[in-house]
């Protein structure tokens, strides 16, 4: 008798843990929902930050290109800013010596 009264209040204390875990489950199961939406918002911001920062690599890399070519030009530019200033400094002396014999 007492051995079936102490497996009756084991079978009872089991069935009233199993009740309280049954509980828990929508409580979990709604928490992970929450979880699955919040990781499906940070997944999609960092699609987003991403694909922004593979346009801003391209934009970049469009920038040294032109930067580059900018750059070529430079000795031809400052070529012919020398062949200018000899320009001006030949008719400069030419004025000059116009001017004196005048």
């Amino acid at each position: 008798q007492q051995e079936l009264s102490a497996e009756t209040q084991a079978l009872a204390q089991l069935d009233h843990q199993n009740i309280l875990l049954k509980a828990e489950v929508p409580r979990r199961q709604q928490e992970c929902d929450k979880k699955e939406e919040e990781l499906k918002i940070v997944t999609n911001k960092v699609a987003t930050l991403e694909a922004a920062l593979e346009h801003q690599i391209v934009e970049i890399a469009s920038l040294q290109k032109t930067k580059d070519a900018e750059l070529a030009k430079l000795p031809g530019i400052q070529e012919e800013i020398k062949k200018r200033t000899q320009e001006i400094d030949d008719l400069r002396r030419k004025i000059e010596l116009r001017e004196r014999a005048v």
